[in-house]
């Protein structure tokens, strides 16, 4: 089954999600709850300018069923004054937004990586533009801990 192109104005506005959900990753790196919270404000945002209508078919069905998702977990980082709180809410916003990335093969070079230690134990995922490991679960705590586990490139 062949699915339908992703629009490259929609695909422009998913790089905009990203661009905001790495400054939200380098807040957590940093430990930094009020950082993270205003950058999650500008996730949500994002989130919230790309327009859905610009898709058809199996893409708006997908986009839809990650939407609410996305939503939920972003607006949790931006009410949370709690970094454990917020880490919670962004290993299932990175997991979502992984999918978002592959699914519409957003434009640029993003490394997914792993953290085996975090979500106690049961690892967790993340994006990140550089292959260098700075890890947003455990901040200074475990700066380098976890793997790249594939290059995602289009």
């Amino acid at each position: 089954m062949e699915m339908e192109s992703t629009p490259a104005a929609f695909k422009a506005q998913l790089r905009v999600v990203i661009e905001e959900y790495l400054t939200l990753k380098n807040a957590l790196i940093q430990s930094n709850n009020s950082e993270a919270s205003i950058a999650a404000g500008s996730v949500l945002e994002a989130i919230n300018t790309a327009d859905m209508s610009l898709l058809e078919g199996e893409n708006h069905m997908e986009w839809m069923r990650l939407l609410a998702t996305l939503t939920s977990e972003t607006e949790s980082i931006l009410n949370s004054s709690g970094l454990e709180e917020q880490r919670t809410s962004f290993m299932t916003l990175s997991t979502k937004l992984i999918e978002v990335v592959k699914h519409f093969e957003v434009p640029g070079v993003y490394y997914q990586q792993f953290c085996p230690m975090s979500n106690n134990g049961e690892g967790a995922y993340w994006l990140s533009k550089k292959e260098e490991i700075a890890n947003p679960y455990f901040g200074e705590q475990m700066h380098n801990c976890g793997e790249t586990i594939t290059k995602i490139e289009f």
